[in-house]
């Protein structure tokens, strides 16, 4: 199995030509699960011979996978897509490097890398494929329901949608990575620098990250806007203490009923969590809540027994 790292250690060897097959692979991708050799060599006008050993070389390396019948094909591989994607990042000037691997879920994996001005900056990259579909898409909007849609276009789909949002709360003024910018199925952001709340042993003052939170859920409501998935795994804590709401590509209009329906559950994770990770009473949780007016939808009562269920 290929690791991320690899992959990118490839993108400063592509040649002119390789991209160009590359770069049409792609294209032709959205119109064909399994694209015709044929086709693919005469939109290149390279020679036979030249074609068919980049081809080859695509898929010794497992950027592609070829099938002789019932037609001479091939299909984009994740590893392919995320070549693409790494190419032209590197191209525009952004990233010049790949480091470790710092966070990884269910939908996608984040990276450190690198700018050309030795910035340290962090790379979402979604991997959508790794969980069913049908599974997912009874809460998720990952694009058109056809389930015969390729991964990678609902990868793309999910980028896309995530980075519209993180660039609108973002000018909202709530705290979430800065977004840089967007290629295919990655999002270029802001350095992460911490830990996720659920990965973070001991809070010397949970009552007080709790009210941070809180703070951040309010402000995105008032830009009417709810993160619909909001718990402990995608809150994010700095080595200062700063907190941050990520993974936004789920969010809704909060002057919804399902925008509010998820507005509330996200909010009973919350506190769930802080109640019982770090023994924060209920009755204060509740007062936090109706600091921000988020009483007046979930009374106490409510909270505590949504806490309390088995």
């Amino acid at each position: 199995m290929h690791t991320f790292l690899e992959t990118a250690s490839y993108v400063k060897s592509i040649d002119r030509e390789t991209w160009l097959i590359l770069k049409n692979i792609l294209l032709y991708s959205r119109k064909f699960e399994r694209i015709p050799l044929d086709l693919l060599y005469k939109k290149t006008k390279f020679s036979k011979k030249f074609f068919d050993k980049k081809i080859l070389w695509l898929h010794r390396n497992g950027f592609v996978e070829y099938f002789k019948q019932p037609y001479e094909s091939i299909r984009l591989l994740t590893r392919g897509l995320d070549l693409i994607a790494l190419k032209k990042l590197s191209d525009r000037g952004l990233i010049a490097g790949v480091g470790r691997q710092i966070g990884t879920g269910k939908e996608s994996d984040i990276y450190e890398v690198i700018s050309p001005e030795n910035k340290i900056l962090s790379l979402k990259v979604f991997r959508l494929g790794r969980v069913s579909f049908t599974k997912i898409r009874i809460k998720r909007d990952y694009g058109p329901k056809d389930l015969k849609l390729p991964w990678y276009v609902r990868n793309i789909y999910a980028a896309k949608k995530e980075y519209n949002n993180l660039k609108y709360v973002f000018r909202k003024g709530v705290s979430v990575p800065r977004p840089v910018y967007r290629v295919l199925h990655m999002i270029l952001m802001e350095r992460l620098d911490g830990l996720l709340l659920n990965d973070t042993k001991k809070l010397d003052n949970p009552l007080q990250v709790f009210n941070k939170i809180i703070y951040e859920v309010k402000k995105a409501y008032d830009a009417n806007i709810v993160n619909g998935d909001l718990s402990q795994f995608n809150v994010f804590i700095s080595k200062t203490g700063k907190v941050f709401l990520i993974d936004w590509p789920q969010a809704i209009s909060a002057d919804t009923d399902e925008g509010i329906n998820l507005l509330k559950r996200d909010i009973i994770n919350l506190s769930k969590f802080f109640f019982k990770k770090h023994g924060t009473p209920i009755r204060r949780l509740c007062d936090i809540l109706s600091i921000y007016t988020f009483s007046e939808m979930i009374s106490c009562d409510i909270l505590e027994k949504e806490i309390l269920a088995l």
